[in-house]
């Protein structure tokens, strides 16, 4: 068993390696911008009574099990084609999306502020993050694969 969750995780995930790449600027907006969301989705409550939020579900567990696969895909093969190409270098840094747009989807009030403003918070937030998350993983795969 790994010491560290990024253990299996082929050199270029390694967050010592993953960090050399990124601009402290853009690192720093996305960390702030992925704080501020998981603060906000704290302050809403989800439920499942609305068509919507049940699609939220789905498209929450989903998405967490694409995620998991797009990982695994790397530490099981991290030398494939698909490992070593842009898309699926990339997938773990935009395969989020999926399970973050489904808990937008299950929200159905806040506990403090207008549940609208908690919820605009919290999209611009969360596509804030997944746009950061995506250029900086893709500057990673730049500067790995030589640019090619």
């Amino acid at each position: 068993m790994p010491v560290s969750p990024y253990g299996d995780l082929p050199p270029a995930y390694q967050p010592a390696y993953f960090d050399l790449w990124v601009p402290p600027l853009l690192g720093l907006a996305e960390t702030i911008l992925k704080l501020a969301a998981i603060v906000i989705s704290t302050l809403l409550i989800a439920g499942l009574s609305q068509p919507k939020q049940r699609l939220g579900l789905g498209l929450y567990l989903c998405g967490v099990a694409i995620y998991l696969a797009s990982y695994f895909a790397q530490i099981l093969s991290p030398d494939g084609p698909w490992s070593q190409s842009l898309i699926g270098f990339t997938a773990p840094a935009f395969t989020p999306a999926m399970w973050i747009a489904g808990i937008g989807l299950m929200v159905s009030h806040g506990i403090t502020l207008p549940t609208r403003w908690l919820q605009i918070g919290f999209w611009v937030c969360a596509t804030g993050f997944i746009i950061m998350h995506n250029i900086n993983a893709s500057m990673v795969y730049l500067a790995f694969s030589g640019g090619n």
